[in-house]
């Protein structure tokens, strides 16, 4: 992201299911928190307000209330702030 920055890039995406990179099931199980929570949402929405840019997160698994995995894509603007879901 810093990279793509620094060659001028306003908007950044990354891929689906990003930061999911827990493959044993257990692990899994524990490894995703709340998006209020999620270390992938704070240091995306740090770096779109660091940077000054657009950030899209293609997408990470965020813990729902009844306890399921949801795909979330996250599009946060320049001054960090959430902007779509």
């Amino acid at each position: 992201v810093r990279e793509a920055a620094g060659h001028g890039a306003t908007y950044i995406q990354s891929p689906e299911m990003t930061g999911a990179l827990v493959r044993d099931s257990q692990a899994r199980a524990t490894a995703f928190t709340s998006e209020d929570k999620d270390i992938i949402v704070s240091t995306a929405r740090k770096l779109a307000k660091e940077l000054g840019i657009f950030l899209h997160i293609g997408s990470t698994a965020i813990l729902r209330a009844d306890g399921k995995l949801a795909n979330r894509a996250l599009l946060f603007g320049p001054d960090g702030a959430t902007i779509a879901t």
